[in-house]
């Protein structure tokens, strides 16, 4: 790790499954997974989440 100044961007995103975190993980281009991410941020998944509101009534 380098100090001071600004670390390059990573070549690879690795991402792994929480609940077999033994098995290997998937790895994505930094412009293909922040795509994913813009994308669940602006459109979600497709299925509504109930509201904290709705949820306790």
């Amino acid at each position: 790790m380098r100090r001071g100044g600004r670390q390059p961007p990573p070549t690879l995103i690795p991402v792994r499954d929480s609940k077999t975190p033994d098995d290997p993980c998937l790895t994505f281009e930094p412009t293909t997974w922040g795509s994913f991410v813009a994308a669940l941020r602006d459109e979600g998944l497709g299925t509504p989440v109930p509201s904290r509101a709705a949820a306790s009534s």
